[in-house]
């Protein structure tokens, strides 16, 4: 585990400056209509036993480089971020880019009042016929409104989708002003790990699918570090760990971001 403390002028630091300056507002909404059409598949259906399971298809975690698709094992990862974000019962959820509502439907099950929102309508539409009572609105993760509060705020699998740095930078500090006592940034891509990564989907994909899939569709890496710096001057703990989400194909080359107020 680390305390995320960076070192602004390290050679690290740089390479990253470097990887998140081909990211493009272009990117941003091309990853957008992707997930809108996720969204708009015909084939999910929001009944019966199988719905977690439909959640976890349109939120892109049963993909070929997901692999999850054991519901226990995901309640099973969702409760481990409860304990580490100190989820009590009564608390408030708001979800930075909460897709269809994957994360947020264990917490919404068990009593919690929940909110979130997502740039893809289609996904959202689904969250809300899965949560009926949950505050849920369409608008992109820049977009928090100032006045927002909740006890426990979090973010997973989407600043991956950010455009730079600077983007996920005023997000993140948007999601510590919103945070009443702790919030969570889950599964962001590892720099450190990313030529690893690439390397990974192309042996499955092969070359030329891996740059017809992706074209126009950067995703962003951030060093681990790269969130204490971005918050040295907030009165705030950041710890970074491994991700481990267990059977999860992309847990390699992620981690998460755990922040409390002290």
């Amino acid at each position: 585990m680390s305390d995320g403390r960076a070192q602004p002028g390290s050679t690290q630091a740089t390479a990253n400056r470097q990887t998140s300056a081909s990211a493009s507002p272009t990117s941003l909404q091309n990853w957008q209509a992707v997930w809108n059409r996720k969204g708009a598949d015909p084939a999910v259906n929001l009944r019966g036993e199988s719905l977690l399971s439909q959640l976890l298809v349109v939120d892109g975690f049963t993909s070929a480089f997901g692999h999850m698709g054991d519901t226990q094992i995901w309640l099973d990862y969702v409760a481990a971020q409860a304990r580490r974000l100190d989820v009590c019962p009564g608390d408030t959820l708001f979800e930075v880019g909460c897709g269809g509502g994957a994360f947020l439907y264990p917490f919404w099950s068990a009593g919690h009042a929940v909110a979130g929102c997502d740039y893809a309508a289609n996904l959202v539409t689904i969250a809300q016929q899965a949560m009926p009572d949950a505050k849920l609105h369409i608008a992109e993760a820049i977009e928090l409104p100032a006045a927002a509060r909740a006890d426990v705020v979090v973010s997973n699998g989407v600043f991956l989708y950010f455009p730079s740095e600077a983007y996920a930078a005023l997000v993140l500090r948007k999601m510590v002003a919103m945070a009443q006592k702790s919030l969570g940034i889950f599964d962001v891509c590892d720099l450190a790990r990313r030529d690893e990564a690439i390397a990974a989907r192309k042996a499955v994909l092969g070359e030329a699918e891996y740059a017809e899939r992706y074209r126009g569709l950067d995703q962003l890496y951030l060093e681990r570090a790269w969130f204490g710096h971005i918050l040295a001057d907030l009165p705030v703990r950041v710890e970074v760990d491994d991700q481990a989400m267990q059977g999860y194909g992309n847990a390699a080359y992620r981690f998460n971001v755990y922040i409390h107020r002290t």
